[in-house]
C-alpha cells in the first residue's frame, strides 16, 4: 500500500469512527436554532475567567508536547508552558525551554521563549510573524474544547461564532454521545479575516450547553466559496469529557484532528505550473484535464489530546491583569523578524514590549517536512496590504478602494526595463480606469541610479525598492522570474499574477467581473 493510500485509509477511519453517536427515534427538539445559540452564549457568560494546568500530547505516541498553565478572560488568553524535546541516547524527554504565548484585550499577540538547559538564564522575545500566530491558534488549549476553534484565526467564543454565521439550522432529532443527549446545529458561513467555515456541532443540552463534538469544514477562501457546505473536513474535536467545577460544567479532556486537502494532479499536469500547462494545452484540453484533479484529505499534524489537572482548575476566582502582559527581562534579547532588527533590553524596570504585527497572508500552507505540496503556490485570493517592506512614496489614502497593478522588476535586466517602459506608455489609460500602477525594484541598487533612470524615461507612476531580505520576500510573494505582474481588486485581494502585458486587458476585465 502506498503512503498516500495509507493516509487516505487513516482519514477514512477518522471520519467514519470518531465517537459513539445514537440517533433519537422521533422529533424531540422543542426550541429554535436561535434560542439554542442564546442559551450557549448565556452559559458562556457565566465564565468570567479561568485558570488551569494541563498536558498537551500526542495520544498515538503518548509523548508530551507541552505542560502548560492556561489563563483566560473574554478577549484575553495566556499560555505558559515547558516545551519537551528528546534527549540523546534514547533517554526520553527533558525540559528544554519555557515558552509563553499571550493575546491581550486589544488582540495583540506576544511570544516569549527562554532556554533553560544546563541552567542557562535569559531568553528572547520575538515580535511575531504569521507562523507564530498560527502556532498559537493551532495549540490545543481548553478553549478548543469549549468550541472556540470553530472560528479559526480569531478568539471569538463558540456562541459568538455561531451567532455570526450566515445560516444556522437545528436538526429535528437529538442524538446521544456517550449516553448524553445532544442537539445538533449546522452552521454555514462562519467568517474570519482570511477564511470561511461551515460547522456541525453536537451540544450537550443537559450540561451547560457545552459542545461534545465539533466538525469544522472549509467553505471559502477570502470571500469566494470554493467548496460545497460540509464538503471539506478541516478539523474535528471530539471525545470531550465534562466535569462539574464549582457548579459549572467544564471540559477536562478531549482530542483534536487537523486535516488538510492535498491536490492530486493527473499525470498530464505533473511538474507544470498553471501558466506552463495553459501554454502546453488548448483551453478546452486544459479544462478537461483539470477535471481529473482530486482533493484528498490527509492529516496535517498528528492527533492532539488535552488533559487538564482537575485540581488546578480555578473558575471565576479573578486574574491579575498583568498576567496577560509578557515583560522583557533585563538582558533579554529581542528579535524583530519583520524589520530584521535585534536589540538587548537594558531597562531594569522590565518595560513590556508592545508592537503592531503586519504580514503578507499566504493562501496555502503545509507543515514543513510533513507532505509535499504538489500544486504551485499562488497569491491569487490573498490580501496584498503589506507594502512596508518596500521603500516607496505611496499614500495609503491614494490607493484605498482602488485596484493595484504591481510590476516586480529589476532595472539591471532588459526584459524588466522593457516592461516598465510599456507600462509607462499605458500609465494615463490605467489611471483613467482608476488602477494604481506601482513598480517594485526587486534587487538592491543605488537609489540615485534608479531615480536617474526613472527621470530619463519619464516614468510617472510610483517606483519603490525592496530594502532587505530580497530573496525571502520574493519567495514569499511567489516570484520565480522577472518581470512579474500582480493585479488586485479594489480591496487589494490578488485576482491575477504572472500574466504577460498582452493579457493585461483581459485580466482587468476578469477582475471586474469577479467583484
Amino acid at each position: 500500500m502506498s503512503g498516500l493510500s495509507r493516509q487516505i485509509s487513516v482519514i477514512f477511519l477518522l471520519i467514519a469512527g470518531a465517537g459513539e453517536i445514537a440517533l433519537s427515534s422521533e422529533r424531540d427538539v422543542q426550541y429554535t436554532a436561535k434560542e439554542l445559540i442564546e442559551k450557549i452564549i448565556e452559559s458562556e457568560n457565566k465564565i468570567k475567567d479561568v485558570q488551569a494546568d494541563y498536558l498537551f500530547f500526542e495520544p498515538d505516541t503518548n509523548l508530551p508536547l507541552l505542560y502548560a498553565h492556561w489563563a483566560y478572560q473574554p478577549d484575553k488568553e495566556l499560555l505558559v508552558g515547558l516545551n519537551y524535546e528528546k534527549a540523546g541516547n534514547n533517554l526520553g524527554y527533558t525540559v528544554s525551554r519555557k515558552v509563553m504565548f499571550s493575546l491581550d484585550g486589544k488582540q495583540r499577540f506576544n511570544f516569549f521563549e527562554e532556554d533553560i538547559l544546563r541552567g542557562r538564564k535569559g531568553g528572547s522575545i520575538r515580535i511575531p510573524n504569521q507562523s507564530d500566530f498560527d502556532t498559537f491558534n493551532s495549540l490545543m488549549t481548553p478553549n478548543s474544547l469549549l468550541g472556540f476553534d470553530i472560528a479559526c484565526g480569531t478568539r471569538n467564543s463558540f456562541g459568538q461564532s455561531l451567532q455570526r454565521a450566515q445560516k444556522v439550522t437545528l436538526r429535528e432529532r437529538t442524538e446521544q454521545i456517550d449516553g448524553h443527549k445532544c442537539s445538533v446545529l449546522e452552521a454555514i458561513g462562519i467568517m474570519n479575516p482570511e477564511f470561511g467555515f461551515d460547522a456541525i456541532v453536537w451540544i450537550d443540552i443537559e450540561r451547560d450547553y457545552r459542545p461534545l463534538k465539533v466538525e469544522i469544514f472549509y467553505n471559502t477562501i477570502l470571500g469566494g466559496r470554493k467548496y460545497q457546505p460540509f464538503e471539506r473536513l478541516n478539523r474535528r474535536i471530539h471525545d470531550i469529557v465534562l466535569k462539574n467545577i464549582d457548579g459549572i460544567w467544564f471540559p477536562i479532556e478531549g482530542k483534536r484532528y487537523n486535516l488538510t486537502c492535498e491536490e492530486v494532479l493527473p499525470p498530464e499536469l505533473e511538474g507544470l505550473t498553471e501558466d506552463q500547462a495553459r501554454q502546453k494545452f488548448s483551453e478546452e484540453e486544459f479544462e478537461k484535464i483539470s477535471r481529473k484533479i482530486k482533493n484528498v484529505a490527509v492529516l496535517s499534524v498528528p492527533p492532539r489530546k488535552a488533559l487538564l489537572d482537575v485540581n488546578s482548575i480555578r473558575i471565576n476566582k479573578g486574574i491579575d491583569p498583568n498576567t496577560f502582559v509578557i515583560k522583557s527581562p533585563n538582558g533579554c534579547e529581542v528579535f524583530d523578524e519583520i524589520g530584521n532588527k535585534r536589540y538587548i533590553v537594558e531597562n531594569r524596570d522590565e518595560t513590556h514590549l508592545e508592537c503592531e504585527v503586519g504580514y503578507l497572508k499566504l493562501k496555502r500552507f503545509a507543515p514543513r517536512g510533513f507532505m509535499k505540496v504538489i500544486y504551485p503556490d499562488t497569491l491569487t485570493g490573498c490580501n496584498l496590504e503589506d507594502l512596508t517592506q518596500i521603500k516607496i512614496d505611496l499614500d495609503s489614502g491614494e490607493i484605498r478602494g482602488k485596484p493595484l497593478l504591481l510590476c516586480i522588476w529589476d532595472m539591471q535586466q532588459r526584459p524588466s526595463r522593457n516592461c516598465i517602459l510599456q507600462l509607462s506608455e499605458r500609465a494615463q489609460e490605467l489611471k483613467v480606469k482608476d488602477i494604481v500602477t506601482v513598480a517594485v525594484q526587486a534587487s538592491k541598487v543605488e537609489q540615485a541610479k534608479l531615480d536617474e533612470w526613472i527621470k530619463e524615461n519619464n516614468i510617472t507612476f510610483a517606483v519603490g525598492m525592496i530594502q532587505d531580505n530580497q530573496e525571502q520576500i520574493l519567495s514569499t510573494w511567489g516570484v520565480k522570474s522577472l518581470p512579474r505582474l500582480i493585479l488586485t481588486d479594489k480591496k487589494h485581494v490578488v485576482t491575477a499574477e504572472g500574466f504577460s502585458l498582452d493579457e493585461l486587458d483581459k485580466q482587468i476585465i476578469k477582475s471586474g467581473e469577479n467583484k
